[in-house]
């Protein structure tokens, strides 16, 4: 099976790597970085994103047309501001491939997932969200993981459940899209404000009612997004917001330690927990915040 992944960061990479383990899987991998191009073709490396990590089992491509012709699915790894963009392009070369989204985010100015950018750009072919606690360097490895796959599409399922054989792949299907994709973005926000607390109180019991309490937080959020509290229940809720909000690897949870202490000097740096922040107090209407952990926490997310 053909498979494209359009994207060449750190998911996409990544994704790619962990596909190429099933060796009916046919990877292709597209980027529009010159450099970063020569490098994975001549050295098979992306030292940028990975160090030492040999891509050698994948193939590279800066032809839109050459990667995702004949591909069964196309997974799309750009960030979320470029999803028009490259769904723009690849508008008239698509034929019966199956879209995968796994970026995680809103585009900015519009506030729209990626499933309502499609819709936008009347792509009509079937697609699906794929979310779940998994840090990219995770990935690359030889261990268990979970997915949400989220779509109406029947053969989304069977075909994302052919392309993972013969990994430590779990997946699960919901059909809640809206859910999951806003399930992405709102455990960026919470993990910040789980780092700052936890960062306060040490005590193991304060930090179980507090994860508790985001928890909550998150299931009442994509209720009020059009979502379904019960994805809270998902690999793409729990499991993420787990992941995302107790983890010193995630960057959201990294934030809100060092705004606990006092170490950001810059409160307008780049976190996607900050934008998205912003974000959801458009979306959410405003007596829907009552008591919201948006409202109480605040302060976090005030610049300079």
């Amino acid at each position: 099976m053909k498979i494209s992944v359009l994207g060449s960061g750190a998911f996409g990479l990544a994704i790619a790597s962990l596909l190429s383990k099933n060796k009916n899987n046919n990877i292709i991998v597209w980027t529009s970085f010159k450099e970063e191009y020569d490098e994975l073709v001549k050295y098979h490396t992306n030292k940028r994103i990975f160090n030492d990590y040999s891509f050698k089992d994948l193939n590279f491509s800066m032809n839109l047309e050459e990667t995702i012709s004949d591909a069964k699915v196309i997974i799309l790894a750009v960030p979320s501001n470029a999803i028009r963009e490259v769904l723009t392009k690849t508008k008239n070369l698509l034929k019966n491939q199956i879209l995968i989204f796994v970026s995680k985010g809103l585009e900015e100015n519009t506030l729209k997932r990626s499933s309502e950018i499609a819709k936008d750009l009347e792509i009509n072919n079937s697609y699906a969200i794929l979310a779940g606690p998994t840090f990219a360097k995770d990935m690359l490895n030889d261990i268990p993981l979970g997915f949400t796959l989220a779509t109406e599409s029947k053969e989304a399922v069977e075909i994302t459940e052919e392309m993972f054989n013969n990994t430590k792949v779990d997946l699960e299907v919901s059909n809640d899209i809206v859910g999951v994709e806003y399930a992405g973005c709102v455990k960026n926000v919470l993990a910040i404000i789980a780092g700052y607390f936890y960062t306060k109180e040490k005590s193991s019991s304060a930090r179980a009612m507090f994860f508790t309490k985001i928890a909550k937080e998150e299931a009442n959020l994509l209720a009020v997004l059009g979502g379904s509290s019960k994805t809270l229940y998902t690999y793409a809720g729990l499991g993420d917001l787990l992941l995302t909000a107790t983890s010193n690897e995630s960057r959201n949870f990294s934030y809100g330690e060092a705004l606990a202490n006092n170490l950001v000097t810059d409160k307008s740096t780049t976190v996607e927990g900050k934008k998205t922040y912003k974000s959801l107090l458009t979306l959410v209407p405003k007596e829907r915040l009552t008591d919201s952990l948006l409202v109480t926490y605040a302060y976090l997310f005030e610049e300079n």
